[in-house]
């Protein structure tokens, strides 16, 4: 299952998608990224509160290269981050 490909290929609507991650949850909460499709840093976006539309985009798009309030770069692998209404933060300017 990739649930945010799931998403974007409409085989899935928003409410189906939280549905499904949060059946999976409480079944699994160990290995939930895997199970889901979705990279380790899409899933910690997802815990601090990055919406699946969001993360939709980023996964189609490409992540923020840049802290949304400073313009600073950041490299999202190196989860030097947070969300925040949907926007990605550098720790720094948290």
């Amino acid at each position: 299952m990739d649930i945010l490909k799931d998403y974007l290929e409409k085989k899935v609507t928003i409410n189906e998608a939280y549905r499904i991650i949060d059946l999976n949850v409480e079944k699994n909460p160990k290995g939930i990224p895997k199970v889901l499709g979705l990279s380790n840093q899409e899933w910690t976006a997802y815990c601090f509160g990055a919406s699946i539309v969001t993360l939709s985009k980023w996964r189609k798009k490409g992540w923020p290269k840049e802290c949304s309030i400073c313009g600073s770069s950041l490299d999202f692998t190196e989860y030097n981050w947070i969300i925040f209404n949907n926007k990605l933060i550098g720790t720094r300017c948290h």
